[in-house]
C-alpha cells in the first residue's frame, strides 16, 4: 500500500473510533484524579471475630496512589508470613501462691459457733478485804515485817456498852429514884470513810440504847417499856498505828420513848455531846489480836469509857443526863 493511502486510512480510522473512546478515557481520567481510599478505616459492617486461639491478624495493603509505581503482579509480589501475637507466659504455681491473699475459710452451716471460754467478770462495787490485801502488796504499800491487821484502814465498828445509871440524879423519871437508877444497854453501829482516815478517823452510824428499869421492873409494862433511839458521828484523835489510847468527841440525837405501868407514856428528842477514852487492846495480846483478825476480820479491839450528856423533857420525864458508859469497841 501507498503511504498516502495509508495515511487516509488511520485517519479515517481515528474518527471513527474517536467518538467511542473519548468517554472511556475521560473515565479513566477521572478515575485517576480521584482520591485513593483509606484502606485501614474500620469497616462499619461487623464482623464475627474467631476464637483467640486461632484467630491471625493479616497486615492490610494499601492501594497505590496515581503518582506511585504499579504494584507488583501477584506472581512477582513476595509472600509475607503474618507473625502470631504473642501470649502472656503463664504465672508459675508458686508465685500465685506467694500473691495471690489467702482464703478466707467460711464455716459450714452445720456447724455450731465456738463460743469463748473465758468469761470476763464485771468489777465488784465492794472489793473483799483480801483482794484489797493482796492490792496493797502488789504495790508495795505494805510493810512485810509489820502484821497485815495493823496496816489496814476499818470500814466499819460495832460497839457495845451499859451503864449503872443511865440519867444520873439531875434526871426526874416516875418510880426511879437514886437509890433505884435506870440501867442502860447500848448497841452502836459506825460507818468509817477510809478517805477521812489520813488525819484522825471520822464516824457516823445509829444506836439503840434499852432501859430496861432493873430492878424496878415493875414500873414499866414491859422490858421495852423504856427505850432510846437515834443517831451519832464522832471523830477519834487517832493518828499513828497501834495508837494505845484514843481519844474521841461524839454528838447524839436520841428519840427517847416511855411506857410506865402507872399508865403515863410519851416520848420526846433528846440530844448532847460526849467524851470519851478507848484503849487499844491489840498490843497487850499480838498473837491473839492477829488470830482474831484471821478467824473475824477485826482489825482493832478497844475497851472504852465515855461520858453521855443528854438533855431534854415532856410534861412526865426530865433528862439532865449526866451518866458514865463502858463498853468494848471492835472495827473491821
Amino acid at each position: 500500500m501507498k503511504p498516502s493511502k495509508l495515511a487516509v486510512f488511520l485517519f479515517s480510522a481515528a474518527l471513527a473510533i474517536a467518538p467511542v473512546t473519548s468517554p472511556l478515557a475521560e473515565e479513566i481520567t477521572e478515575a485517576l484524579d480521584a482520591p485513593v481510599p483509606d484502606m485501614t478505616e474500620v469497616p462499619t459492617e461487623e464482623v464475627p471475630t474467631a476464637p483467640l486461639e486461632s484467630h491471625t491478624t493479616a497486615t492490610p495493603e494499601v492501594a497505590p496512589s496515581a503518582t506511585a509505581s504499579p504494584a507488583p503482579t501477584t506472581a512477582e509480589a513476595p509472600t509475607s508470613t503474618p507473625s502470631p501475637v504473642p501470649s502472656a507466659s503463664p504465672v508459675p504455681e508458686v508465685e500465685k501462691a506467694e500473691t495471690a491473699p489467702a482464703p478466707i475459710p467460711s464455716p459450714s452451716p452445720s456447724a455450731e459457733p465456738v463460743m469463748p471460754t473465758e468469761t470476763v467478770e464485771a468489777p465488784a462495787t465492794v472489793r473483799p478485804r483480801e483482794e484489797l490485801a493482796e492490792a496493797a502488796k502488789s504495790e508495795h504499800r505494805l510493810d512485810p515485817r509489820v502484821p497485815l491487821y495493823q496496816q489496814l484502814n476499818p470500814e466499819w465498828a460495832f460497839t457495845l456498852g451499859g451503864a449503872i445509871d443511865a440519867f444520873g440524879a439531875s434526871s426526874s423519871i416516875p418510880n426511879f429514884t437514886t437509890d433505884n437508877p435506870v440501867r442502860a444497854i447500848s448497841l452502836q453501829w459506825d460507818y468509817i470513810p477510809v478517805s477521812t482516815q489520813k488525819y484522825g478517823l471520822v464516824a457516823v452510824g445509829p444506836y439503840l440504847n434499852l432501859y430496861t428499869g432493873i430492878p424496878q421492873v415493875s414500873a414499866l409494862t414491859n422490858i421495852l417499856g423504856m427505850f432510846g433511839a437515834g443517831a451519832q458521828v464522832h471523830y477519834q484523835a487517832r493518828y499513828f498505828r497501834e495508837q494505845p489510847l484514843v481519844p474521841y468527841v461524839k454528838f447524839s440525837a436520841e428519840y427517847f420513848r416511855y411506857n410506865f405501868s402507872g399508865g403515863a407514856s410519851g416520848g420526846f428528842l433528846a440530844m448532847g455531846p460526849s467524851f470519851g477514852a478507848m484503849l487499844l487492846l491489840n498490843f497487850l495480846d499480838e498473837r491473839g489480836a492477829a488470830e482474831f483478825y484471821a478467824s473475824q476480820g477485826a482489825l482493832r479491839s478497844y475497851l472504852l469509857a465515855e461520858f453521855r450528856m443528854l438533855n431534854g423533857s415532856d410534861a412526865n420525864v426530865t433528862l439532865r443526863s449526866q451518866s458514865l458508859f463502858f463498853g468494848l469497841r471492835f472495827e473491821f
